[in-house]
């Protein structure tokens, strides 16, 4: 980038360069009276003089909380290898609140960002300069998108066979992963709370209580997809049918995802089920009380729900893992679909539980007229999608809000 001439001097905020190379100067090539650059990663660019950062004069140059190779003088500035690589390589590790990416591989960036940010594009041909005083680059940091660490259980769809991995750096732009194969990422055993943490909602979600997960287990990363189905059960039951393949499968009862985990069982040697009702609380939860994961106010970052699913032909699913994940890096635990769990509803089994000192892997009552979703969907107010609410129905129906996420034990 060359800063040159204007006298009033520019800013460089949440920008990224990575991989490039300069004939004359540094990356950043100052010739203006001041350059102010914050919030940015420079990395691995060459010139002949400083790579990163190269002065030419009498300037005032001010870098601060940013990422820059070789170091640089200046309030918060770190010299780390950064958290991130490109798509072309694998999964965008940004921090939420870090620098965005100008990643290099030669894509355009897409108009906007996840929330629906303008965005102008920096693709590789172009000279990283901008119009105005602020320059921006492609990603933004909210376009983090979790970690990649598991370990996961990959299962390939087509042979049957399950993989063990201790990280999918590729999670995110590898379709297969939501297409062909199904990935699963273990949760620890451990102890939470039940329940509405927060107050002042659903008496069904009352009392908190303790509960007791004691055995690991293995759940879905991301929702079903309608692909996923088809590569298991051969048809598309679902109502949403354009680019279906990585959007969630809906129009499921909870005895047609009974038909679909038994298949995958057959198929694979392996024992997969829905996720008990405490379990899927446990995972979503992610060692919060809160809300929702992240907080306790609605984060259309985080969810797609009544205020952002439109997409100018009525409210509908999205494409499973574009919303930001959960501390654990499982995706769409609030709002897309309703998922269903393994449990019959009981209003009142939270006080059972409590009245009989019942901690230890909660079942749910052993029968019911219906059985429990968790989540919230795509129509959904926000007060649907927390992680305490509860919601049920009876196991024959299918709506095009009803979905799951399958468990694999270890």
């Amino acid at each position: 980038m060359w800063n040159q001439g204007g006298g009033a001097g520019h800013t460089l905020v949440n920008c990224s360069f990575t991989g490039n190379s300069a004939s004359v100067g540094g990356c950043t090539y100052n010739q203006d009276t001041s350059l102010f650059v914050t919030n940015c990663i420079m990395w691995n660019d060459t010139a002949p003089t400083a790579p990163e950062i190269y002065n030419d004069g009498i300037v005032t140059c001010v870098v601060e909380y940013s990422d820059i190779g070789g170091s640089y003088p200046g309030t918060g500035n770190i010299n780390a290898d950064p958290l991130f690589v490109g798509p072309s390589v694998g999964d965008l590790r940004l921090l939420p609140g870090s620098p965005c990416i100008d990643a290099a591989d030669g894509d355009a960036a897409p108009a906007t960002d996840i929330d629906g940010r303008a965005r102008w594009d920096d693709p590789d041909t172009e000279p990283n300069t901008g119009t105005g005083p602020i320059i921006y680059a492609d990603m933004g940091a909210s376009e983090y998108h979790g970690p990649t660490v598991g370990p996961f259980r990959v299962v390939d769809l087509t042979s049957g066979i399950v993989t063990d991995y201790a990280e999918l750096p590729d999670l995110l732009t590898n379709d297969a992963y939501k297409t062909t194969t199904l990935v699963l990422r273990r949760i620890e055993a451990g102890t939470f709370r039940m329940g509405d943490e927060v107050g002042g909602h659903d008496a069904g979600e009352l009392p908190v209580h303790t509960v007791n997960i004691t055995k690991a287990f293995y759940l879905g990363v991301f929702e079903v997809t309608q692909k996923q189905w088809s590569e298991v059960q051969g048809d598309w039951p679902s109502n949403f049918t354009t680019n279906p393949d990585k959007r969630p499968v809906e129009m499921v009862s909870w005895g047609d995802c009974q038909g679909f985990l038994s298949q995958l069982s057959t198929e694979t040697g392996e024992t997969f089920r829905l996720p008990t009702e405490a379990e899927w609380e446990y995972a979503c939860k992610a060692g919060t009380s809160a809300n929702y994961s992240y907080g306790d106010t609605e984060n259309g970052a985080y969810m797609w729900y009544d205020a952002n699913s439109d997409t100018g032909s009525g409210q509908e699913t999205h494409e499973v893992g574009t919303k930001l994940p959960n501390p654990w890096g499982f995706y769409d635990m609030h709002g897309d679909l309703f998922e269903w769990c393994q449990d019959w509803r009981g209003d009142t089994y939270y006080q059972y539980c409590v009245d009989n000192s019942i901690t230890d892997d909660p079942q749910g009552p052993i029968s019911g007229t219906e059985r429990e979703l968790r989540g919230g969907a795509y129509y959904c107010d926000p007060g649907r999608l927390r992680s305490a609410k509860r919601d049920a129905d009876v196991p024959t129906d299918r709506a095009a809000w009803f979905g799951l996420r399958a468990v694999l034990a270890p």
